[in-house]
């Protein structure tokens, strides 16, 4: 079976034509057949015209199976798009594009179309209550994969697609715990969010290094996934894939090479033949390095300006909101407003009294910004032994700063005894982390 590739010359979005074309490979049940979509990236709406590509599957290129030769040119007649008998491969694809750019593809077998119900205003950053952790189990729930693959074949959309995926694949019934689930997916790196949290994109494919001393190449999967990466990477490298200590994230993809350079020679050929590929080292100590320290991270936060007679206060005080008149201190605060003529979200902001300034960051973030600032101590314990990092679960790091901890091995910690625990931890990293947030560093050596 080879897949080759039907060139487009068209108009239009070509976001726009993926979504039409994902629906309607559906619905002419042409899956088999027609399987990807590569258009150059950064194609803007209003561009003039511009080439797109679709990949089918079939004995040898040109020829389309007798079987579904109506149903296929019915679909291209549908979408507008005429066949001009332009056949290609992947790599004259790849020469079709001008310059230097690169290709946007998408795996359409992974491309899951959403009915986008209406739901209430939401901050994907806002308070949701202490988080319900369970026993840990030795499975995963299948639709985190899932999520993770229509995510990867997406390549970016709206907080309320997002939200929109986690109650179709029935992870979030009830709209809110998609919060959390966007939270981890960040912290393993598959995932960014932008424009306040409004937007989100799929992170680039990479493979990314652990700390080992098996004199092996040992690394995990993080960013856009499809069953094709996977497959490929089986057949040069052992790979295994292992549920999360709660089963609540798509699974770690884990690799082994037995060298650098064949991890190096594995990128290059797959980049060259598939979509980019690339090799992040040692991402949890290049991101930790990078880190501002707890001030600078203040300072760099979003300021809002906020007319306070438009809104009712809730001050964070013994684990909890407890409604007040008007905020007067530094802290951490939820406000409704009170218009009912328009939905608003509500928000979960840290108040700088000093410098009358609210800053928005995630909820951890603003809570352990808001303990440091009013004078608590925050404690990392550090066991040099088991290679682990300890923080009190109420004083839950800021997630870039906790994304550099879950990066050191592609999982997500456990929680014991009121502590999240986050594994295969070194020294260095543990002190440059404690630093950075102003936290005190307590080590243990074991006997």
């Amino acid at each position: 079976m080879e897949r080759w590739y039907i060139a487009f010359n068209t108009v239009g979005s070509p976001h726009d034509i993926l979504l039409r074309l994902a629906q309607a490979v559906r619905e002419h049940r042409l899956g088999d057949f027609v399987v990807r979509f590569c258009y150059e990236k950064g194609t803007g709406k209003k561009r003039g015209q511009f080439y797109v590509f679709v990949g089918v599957a079939s004995e040898e290129k040109g020829i389309i199976p007798q079987e579904i030769y109506n149903e296929f040119y019915g679909m291209l007649q549908r979408l507008h798009l005429s066949d001009h008998q332009m056949y290609v491969y992947f790599d004259d694809v790849k020469r079709m594009v001008p310059g230097e750019k690169e290709l946007e593809i998408h795996n359409l077998r992974q491309i899951k179309m959403l009915k986008l119900d209406k739901l209430e205003p939401s901050d994907p950053f806002s308070y949701t209550g202490v988080e319900s952790i369970g026993t840990q189990t030795a499975e995963i729930n299948p639709a985190y994969n899932e999520l993770l693959y229509w995510l990867s074949a997406y390549g970016r959309g709206t907080w309320q697609q997002f939200r929109a995926a986690c109650q179709e694949l029935g992870l979030d019934p009830k709209g809110e715990y998609a919060k959390r689930i966007v939270r981890r997916l960040r912290s393993l790196g598959h995932l960014e969010l932008t424009n306040e949290g409004q937007n989100w994109f799929i992170t680039p494919s990479c493979i990314v290094e652990m700390p080992s001393n098996e004199g092996q190449y040992c690394a995990f999967l993080a960013g856009q996934r499809s069953p094709q990466l996977i497959q490929a990477l089986q057949q040069v490298a052992q790979v295994e894939s292992d549920p999360h200590p709660y089963g609540n994230a798509p699974e770690v993809v884990r690799i082994m090479f037995t060298s650098q350079d064949e991890a190096e020679s594995f990128v290059k050929s797959y980049t060259q033949q598939h979509y980019s590929l690339y090799l992040a080292g040692r991402a949890d100590m290049r991101i930790a390095s990078t880190l501002p320290d707890l001030a600078s991270w203040e300072v760099s936060l979003p300021a809002l300006s906020l007319v306070k007679g438009n809104y009712t206060f809730e001050q964070w005080m013994n684990n909890g909101f407890y409604p007040i008149e008007l905020p007067k201190v530094t802290g951490l605060y939820r406000l409704t407003h009170i218009s009912t003529r328009f939905e608003h979200p509500q928000l979960t902001l840290f108040y700088n009294a000093e410098k009358d300034r609210w800053h928005k960051a995630d909820w951890y973030g603003l809570r352990y910004l808001m303990l440091r600032r009013t004078g608590e101590t925050c404690e990392f314990h550090y066991d040099e032994h088991l290679k682990t990092l300890s923080i009190a679960k109420d004083q839950r790091l800021p997630d870039l700063y906790e994304r550099s901890l879950v990066l050191a091995s592609g999982r997500l910690p456990v929680y014991r005894h009121d502590q999240i625990i986050f594994g295969n931890i070194s020294e260095t990293l543990a002190h440059m982390v404690a630093n950075k947030l102003e936290a005190e560093f307590i080590e243990y050596r074991g006997i």
